[in-house]
Formats: C-alpha cells, sequence, structure tokens
C-alpha cells in the first residue's frame, strides 16, 4: 500500500521515528581569509579615521596656528632680548647698553624673580606648541612622500598642499627657535644675576645672604633652566643662522628631518 505522501521518507530518519530538522534558512557565512584579515586590522588605529594621512597633517598645523598666535605675541610682550648679557667692553662702546646691577640685593632678588617668572611664561605654553609639533611631523615623515597620493585629490591639489605642510611645519620650528633663544637669554641673565648676588654673601647689615641660601636658589634654578622641571629639553629647539635661512626658503630634506624627528623624541624627558 503506497503512503499518503510520497515524500515521507525523505523526512524521517532510518528508524522511521522522527524528522530530521530543518536547514537553517540563514545558515552562517564561511569567511574567507581575506576578510579575516580585514576584519582584524578594522580594529588598528590606522583604519579608525577616514580622514587621509595629509589632511591630519594640515588640521595639527592649524591646531599649531591657533595657539602660535597668543605665544608669538607673549614673546613679543616678554621682550628677553631686553635681558641679554652683555659684556663690560660692548656697554662701553655701545652707550645704549645699560648696566642690570640693581645696586643692592633687594634689587637683584625682585630682578631674579622677575627673570623667573618670564622662563616660567614661556617654557609652559612652549612646551604644547612643541608636542603638537612632534605630532605634525611623525605623521609627515611616516606617511607623506613623493609617492603620496589620494583617492579624493588631483595631482596639483596634492602637491600645493604638501607644500602647504611643509611650509607650515618649518613656521612650527621658526617660532619655538624663537622662544628657545628667549630662554637661553632668561637663563644667562639668571646666572649673571647670581654672579652678581654672591658679592652680597655674609656681607652683613640688610644687604647680606648666606650662602646656602644662593646656593639653594642656584640649584633650584638649575633644574627650571635645564628642562628638568617641565620635562622637556627646550635647547632641542634651538637653530642657528644657517638652519634659519633654510627655513625661510621652504627646505625640507626628509634625511636631516629623520635626524631631527629622533631629537623631538627626546624633547620631553628629563636630563639625567
Amino acid at each position: 500500500m503506497t503512503p499518503e505522501n510520497p515524500y515521507e521518507d525523505f523526512f524521517t530518519s532510518d528508524s522511521g521515528n522522527s524528522k530530521e530538522q530543518k536547514p537553517d534558512k540563514n545558515p552562517a557565512k564561511k569567511i574567507s581569509n581575506e576578510e579575516n584579515i580585514f576584519e582584524e586590522n578594522i580594529h588598528d588605529r590606522r583604519f579608525k579615521s577616514s580622514r587621509e594621512s595629509l589632511d591630519e597633517v594640515l588640521v595639527s598645523l592649524r591646531q599649531f596656528e591657533e595657539k602660535a598666535a597668543a605665544f608669538s605675541k607673549l614673546l613679543s610682550e616678554t621682550r628677553a632680548i631686553q635681558h641679554k648679557v652683555v659684556s663690560l667692553i660692548s656697554r662701553l662702546f655701545l652707550t645704549n647698553q645699560k648696566s642690570p646691577d640693581k645696586k643692592s640685593l633687594a634689587g637683584e632678588r625682585a630682578y631674579y624673580r622677575v627673570l623667573l617668572k618670564k622662563f616660567i611664561n614661556i617654557i609652559e605654553p612652549m612646551k604644547v606648541l612643541a608636542q603638537i609639533h612632534r605630532k605634525t611631523v611623525t605623521q609627515f615623515n611616516r606617511d607623506i612622500d613623493e609617492d603620496y597620493y589620494s583617492i579624493d585629490k588631483e595631482d596639483h591639489q596634492i602637491k600645493k598642499e604638501k607644500k602647504q605642510a611643509v611650509e607650515g611645519i618649518n613656521l612650527q620650528r621658526s617660532i619655538l627657535a624663537d622662544a628657545a633663544a628667549d630662554l637661553s637669554i632668561l637663563t644667562d641673565a639668571l646666572v649673571a644675576t647670581e654672579k652678581r648676588m654672591n658679592k652680597y654673601v655674609d656681607a652683613g647689615n640688610y644687604n647680606n645672604i648666606s650662602s646656602s641660601e644662593l646656593k639653594f636658589m642656584v640649584s633650584q634654578r638649575e633644574s627650571l633652566t635645564s628642562g628638568n622641571d617641565h620635562q622637556f629639553q627646550f635647547k632641542i629647539f634651538d637653530i642657528n643662522i644657517i638652519d634659519k635661512t633654510v627655513l625661510q626658503l621652504g627646505g625640507y630634506q626628509k634625511e636631516t628631518s629623520q635626524e631631527y624627528l629622533s631629537k623631538l623624541m627626546e624633547a620631553f624627558k628629563a636630563r639625567d
């Protein structure tokens, strides 16, 4: 006798007592090796931003410029150049150069405090700018070269923006170099003031300072002007006249900048 459902045998087990489970309508998709690689890399930091490398460099440049406007004004208002230490011979021949001697210990102390305040006012915002600068240079050297291309931009636009990036990096270096020069001037002025205060050691009367106090002042100042207090070696940003000329002409040598970048990595550490 023929079963009522001729296809029943296809849906029963060998025992004929239970039906097999129907296949899943949405089976799990088998992921290829290529897709697995993508799945792993999608969590990589390089895949988190849709912004292109050159665009990120330009954004960093704008961040620097926003802060550099106020910082440049600060350098003007600080007038560090007026504290430049000039030799006695130079003062004799340059009538506009006055002796920094304050004629009393109290005067020297007050002048010393002014120099310290100016130094701190410069080094703290300078460090912030230097951190942005390091980020900019690091990314430019790592990602931007002669073969750099963009899927969204034409060659002439890339060329223009690369030139803009180089000019921006050079401007950053110039601003940081000016700040480093001012800090060096203030450091020399502090050292010269300490030497003048030395004549008041155990002098007696109101113009008296102990040897111990002066040594402590020198030790505290050295920790500050060496960069240790802020873990920031500002002297790395010093540049000579030749380097300044190259920067003003818009030069950017990749090999040279790699050496500079290695110095930048050490700029934010305390000295041993």
